[in-house]
């Protein structure tokens, strides 16, 4: 496991507890921008439950303004937005 991956929390039965994912800001244009670049749908990425922990890993990483410019380009801030291709 790299340091960028987080363990689940454990109840006191020892299994993993789910935790609601955040919505809503930059969840969604994260979202967003993965369907974009994946081609999978939204409901589909958010049910895997790593988008929040690969969003806060890309906060980590990435320059300062690198996401934002991303998420903004994405959600058609500039070029006119991004239009996935389909095959």
């Amino acid at each position: 496991m790299s340091r960028a991956e987080t363990v689940p929390e454990r109840n006191g039965t020892g299994l993993a507890t789910a935790t609601a994912p955040a919505t809503g800001g930059r969840a969604d244009e994260f979202l967003a921008l993965s369907e974009l670049l994946t081609g999978f749908g939204r409901v589909r990425l958010a049910g895997t439950g790593q988008a929040d922990s690969y969003l806060r890993l890309l906060e980590a990483v990435l320059p300062p303004g690198v996401l934002d410019e991303l998420l903004s380009t994405a959600r058609g801030g500039r070029h006119g937005g991004v239009r996935p291709v389909r095959g």
